[in-house]
């Protein structure tokens, strides 16, 4: 911390204003609530009220990069000793006469460096060398402040992005969502007709999407000491901010079904499988985000063990013969989808974790904006066609909701993975969806694998394993450089 108590710290003035403005509208009514203000009227009106009545002062971890509390001392000069002290993370406030009383408060808060006094740089490393003997890295990172350090924007040089989060909870989600998107076309096949209305299917995913999402965000919500507040002004923001990633996908979709019906089923699979590199150029373009040159080799590995997946699911097979051969118009089709799927994937990850937005309140939006694209292509088909609505659920039985589930279930896997490891890692956790699928394919047939397709697993897995170590020591090279 930067100071041992409120009486410490240097009054922040303006600086305090300023970072005060980024919190939500609740969370200012929150603290305004509890120095006894009137909550009523806009966000700046509430704001001025704070700033009027109560000088502010902001805390910082030992790296001075990422904000930890909010002090707030009345000026009402009624002689009291307690200071208002609030945690953004947490969205808790409770009034304390010291930072001590206060951490000893917000029980689950990360401020857990001792408070009397302030390490030097040798106690950080005794400190950072026992906890590793211990075998605890990323306690030790985060004990330390060196989490924050490693993810600001400026110290971002390789990996994903993402901000760094312990392997016990990055693998499972990565795992989780290969082995959904692998199975995903098993359940399909299984227990959809073919003749099933697509835009039906999708937008009861959606639906079902949504409601996994709203009862998420609602639990995420009660375990925060806070009102469930689904329709607030906070979720119709982030559905004007997601409406633009959401809408990406759906020209990303259109440009999809044009260069199916242009291109060969071969160059469509491998052109496809380049979402990888325009995900790892749109990080860098929009975020900055450096892909190392061992990275970039991973990347490389697992785009070409994604090509040989496609090769083999494509099965030689060749479209039609007015379509047999590639076009210019279809490559530039699957690769401006393969842009676009970048750009979104990027524009997501910025949501989740640089504006603090919850994975699930995201997803909640996607599926809003979704569900009105989807619903208004249903009604004018409907409508062109003259069926009625219910024309949409023809051919589906009563298994035909397993795959609506998983499909739904792999969603919230995606918020989640891209909010917890990257849109890059994401992209891995797909192409070892593929990998998935191969191998369980080749277990229900009792068929072996094709040289490609091993060849593929060998690609992919020596990929995953060089990106996820290189991003590890690119995190761990980026603390040494500030330490």
């Amino acid at each position: 911390m930067v100071s041992t108590a409120p009486e410490d710290l240097a009054p922040a003035g303006l600086e305090g204003k300023k970072v005060l403005e980024r919190l939500l509208l609740p969370e200012l009514k929150g603290v305004a609530r509890e120095l006894g203000l009137k909550v009523g009227g806009t966000k700046a009106a509430i704001l001025q009220r704070i700033v009027d009545y109560a000088t502010i002062f902001v805390v910082y971890d030992v790296t001075l990069t990422d904000l930890k509390l909010f002090v707030f001392e009345p000026n009402d000069d009624l002689g009291r000793e307690e200071k208002l002290v609030f945690d953004p993370d947490q969205r808790k406030a409770l009034w304390a006469t010291s930072l001590r009383d206060a951490v000893g408060g917000l029980e689950d808060t990360d401020c857990v460096l001792p408070l009397d006094e302030e390490l030097n740089a040798v106690e950080r490393d005794v400190l950072a060398e026992t906890l590793r003997r211990m075998g605890e890295d990323d306690l030790s990172r985060t004990l330390l402040g060196d989490e924050n350090e490693a993810s600001a924007p400026n110290a971002v040089t390789g990996g994903t992005g993402a901000a760094p989060t312990p392997l016990l909870l990055r693998l499972p989600l990565m795992a989780g969502l290969a082995v959904q998107y692998g199975l995903q076309t098993y359940f399909q096949h299984r227990y959809l007709s073919k003749r099933v209305n697509k835009l039906g299917l999708v937008f009861c995913c959606e639906v079902v999407k949504l409601a996994i999402a709203s009862a998420a965000l609602a639990v995420e919500a009660l375990r925060g000491g806070e009102r469930v507040e689904i329709f607030s002004r906070k979720t119709a923001r982030s559905v004007m901010l997601c409406s633009l990633p959401a809408l990406i996908y759906v020209i990303q979709n259109l440009c999809v079904q044009t260069a199916y019906s242009e291109l060969d089923s071969i160059t469509f699979n491998c052109l496809n499988q380049t979402k990888l590199i325009t995900t790892a150029a749109a990080l860098f373009a929009i975020k900055g985000v450096r892909q190392s040159a061992r990275q970039m080799v991973a990347l490389g590995l697992v785009s070409g063990g994604a090509m040989l997946l496609a090769v083999r699911d494509s099965g030689g097979q060749r479209a039609a013969a007015g379509a047999g051969e590639a076009t210019a118009k279809g490559v530039a089709m699957i690769l401006a989808a393969a842009g676009l799927s970048g750009v979104a994937a990027t524009l997501t990850q910025i949501f989740m974790q640089d504006m603090r937005l919850s994975p699930f309140l995201v997803t909640v939006s996607m599926c809003l904006v979704s569900i009105a694209t989807v619903g208004g292509s249903i009604l004018s088909q409907a409508a062109i066609n003259g069926e009625p609505l219910a024309a949409v659920f023809d051919h589906w039985t009563a298994l035909s909701v397993v795959p609506v589930i998983t499909q739904a279930l792999g969603g919230m896997l995606v918020g989640l993975v891209t909010n917890y490891c990257g849109s890059i890692n994401k992209g891995i956790a797909f192409v070892c969806g593929l990998a998935v699928s191969a191998v369980c394919e080749c277990a229900v047939t009792g068929v072996m694998l094709p040289w490609n397709a091993l060849l593929a697993l060998v690609f992919v897995a020596q990929g995953s394993f060089m990106h996820t170590k290189e991003s590890i020591l690119a995190r761990e090279r980026a603390v040494k450089k500030k330490d």
